[in-house]
């Protein structure tokens, strides 16, 4: 078993801000010479959760700084975002770490103090528009170059991508995924893929450990066994804890 430590500064008032960001690096600084396996980022905009905010601009700045610790983005809201500049963010954080990371999807926008303060609110779409992105976002990374331009379009984006990502990812063809999920079905779906799973608060005592375990015996595709996807065949449970009431503790579980 190895910890990790979930990054998520609440503030009172504007005063605070710039103390509380100084000090959750610090933190993340002190957690990486102690041997902690992990730093999680989150995504929050417009609702006061989060001082940072940003969890892209958070990583560059921690990435240059930690020595040991991977950085594991707990979770990317993808409504919130177009897939191709996802892409480039995921690309980047992964040539900073030299690979130290793990992207969490999110299939929620955050409620609609974001997906409306940001103009992304779609009503029409369907629960499995996220879906639409991650599949775009894939097929984003294996586009080479001198293939035929490929064409975006889902729930949220329109776009064309004429030639491949630049920076590319440190792992090829993509950084680690995993999936911000508490759904069984899509549980599953990770399981055969050899994703990880971002399982949020819940019942930990019951359906977690029967669903991780439902994950870690399901088969896996071909493609997932070579390269740094067996590794995160290995990082399958990624378990967020409240273990100091404070909404700050997390648990890594390395499942073989």
């Amino acid at each position: 078993m190895q910890f990790g430590l979930y990054l998520t500064p609440q503030v009172d008032s504007a005063e605070e801000e710039a103390p509380s960001i100084e000090a959750i690096t610090e933190q993340a600084l002190r957690g990486d010479e102690a041997g902690f396996a992990i730093l999680y980022l989150t995504e929050h905009h417009f609702d006061n959760y989060n001082a940072y905010c940003d969890p892209f601009l958070m990583g560059a700045h921690l990435a240059s700084r930690i020595e040991n610790a991977w950085l594991g983005y707990s979770v990317v809201l993808l409504p919130l975002h177009h897939p191709l500049r996802l892409v480039e963010n995921f690309n980047t954080i992964d040539q900073l770490t030299q690979g130290r990371c793990i992207f969490g999807l999110g299939s929620a926008g955050g409620g609609l103090i974001m997906t409306d303060g940001i103009g992304r609110t779609r009503p029409e779409a369907s629960r499995h528009a996220s879906e639409q992105v991650i599949q775009t976002m894939l097929e984003a990374w294996d586009h080479s170059a001198g293939a035929p331009a490929l064409q975006i379009d889902t729930a949220y984006d329109t776009g064309c991508l004429e030639r491949p990502i630049t920076p590319s990812a440190y792992w090829r063809p993509r950084p680690l995924l995993a999936r911000g999920t508490n759904d069984t079905a899509t549980i599953e779906k990770c399981g055969r893929l050899g994703w990880p799973v971002m399982y949020g608060r819940g019942d930990v005592d019951g359906g977690l450990r029967r669903r991780l375990a439902q994950v870690a015996r399901g088969p896996h595709d071909e493609a997932t066994e070579q390269g740094p996807h067996a590794l995160a065949q290995r990082l399958l449970g990624i378990l967020n804890l409240d273990l100091t009431g404070s909404r700050q503790g997390a648990i890594v579980e390395h499942m073989n």
